[in-house]
């Protein structure tokens, strides 16, 4: 965009009206264009950095939220949305993953992301081992 700029406009003030931004404004832009390109590039670099990291770090999580997910319903231990959130945030802690709230929106994403279905058993179904409910 920024490379067909001197087709678009011959002077500053065109540009800055092309642009919608006051003459002041882009002036401040071109004294200090080499200082915005740099940290442009820093935070780029940065903040990929953190996403793969952090990615990774979820990945894992979910993989072993999951799990649990799985192993309580096959020893038919209730889980509901409280519950998983619960225990969302008591893994997010053990990973090092930061001010993970749980929102119950990241709860039905995280369900569905993963075809999970939480629901209340009754019946024969829904006697639990006492000792397996516990761990």
């Amino acid at each position: 965009m920024l490379k067909n700029l001197d087709k678009i406009c011959t002077s500053k003030k065109a540009l800055a009206e092309h642009f919608n931004v006051p003459e002041s404004t882009l002036r401040g832009i071109f004294k200090n264009w080499e200082v915005l390109i740099v940290v442009h590039q820093e935070c780029g670099i940065q903040s990929k950095k953190r996403s793969r990291i952090q990615g990774r770090k979820f990945e894992e999580f979910e993989k072993v939220l999951v799990q649990w997910f799985k192993e309580a319903h096959a020893s038919n231990i209730p889980v509901n949305i409280e519950l998983l959130r619960e225990k969302a945030v008591q893994l997010s802690k053990s990973f090092e993953i930061e001010n993970f709230p749980a929102s119950h929106g990241w709860v039905e994403k995280f369900k569905n992301r993963h075809g999970l279905a939480t629901r209340v058993l009754s019946g024969e179904s829904a006697s639990v081992n006492e000792g397996t409910a516990e761990q």
